[in-house]
């Protein structure tokens, strides 16, 4: 890893997020914006420039995620990540792996350790993935079902760049779609690196729970 995040943060007002900014691209599939907020994504470091923002819906019986993301590298792979931290404030600040940087740039200064050991603090899951196309401009959304955060939680949408897209081999390409692709995730399988190549954080969005 290289750098790091200078986060922004939101804090609830309510007993779930706060609804405000609320964003509906055309095919949208919220149909009720309770909840609902929407935040900016940070500046990368893997690639500088990527921008964009993420709304997140905490919704009586499941989140609900959008992503709108601008300045990616055409052709590239990405996957976008749910990140859950049930108790930030738990968080060791080890900075192995990233530079001496937090990944969040905020109080709790979550670090790559903390998504480690038999009980870690950091879970995620894979949201969406897409390849970027001519105009660097990528839409993904997902769902959890059931899911209800802890108040103190934070949802992190993390988003990962693989490099070029590897049209020529089916099981690199379901590799740069499916995987972190980092060795931190656990190899053979998330943390794959059979390619020859890693997964990087390219922007992150950040949403603390009131």
């Amino acid at each position: 890893m290289q750098g790091g995040f200078n986060m922004f943060r939101l804090i609830g007002t309510g007993a779930v997020l706060y609804a405000a900014l609320l964003w509906l691209p055309a095919g949208a599939v919220y149909a009720d914006a309770d909840g609902c907020v929407r935040q900016p994504a940070v500046d990368s470091f893997a690639e500088p420039g990527t921008s964009g923002h993420g709304t997140l819906c905490v919704l009586a019986d499941r989140l609900q995620s959008q992503i709108a993301l601008a300045n990616l590298v055409p052709g590239n792979a990405y996957t976008v990540w749910w990140t859950y931290l049930d108790d930030p404030t738990q968080c060791t600040g080890d900075a192995t792996g990233t530079g001496g940087a937090s990944l969040t740039g905020g109080e709790s200064g979550c670090e790559l350790a903390d998504f480690g050991g038999a009980k870690p603090l950091g879970l995620f899951g894979r949201m969406a993935s897409g390849i970027a196309p001519r105009n660097g401009r990528l839409n993904l959304s997902g769902e959890v079902g059931g899911m209800q955060p802890s108040s103190g939680s934070e949802v992190w949408f993390w988003v990962f760049t693989h490099g070029p897209a590897n049209y020529a081999d089916g099981a690199a390409l379901a590799r740069q779609l499916l995987t972190p692709e980092d060795p931190a995730a656990g190899a053979p399988h998330l943390g794959n690196t059979i390619d020859g190549q890693r997964g990087f954080p390219a922007a992150t969005v950040v949403f603390a729970i009131d």
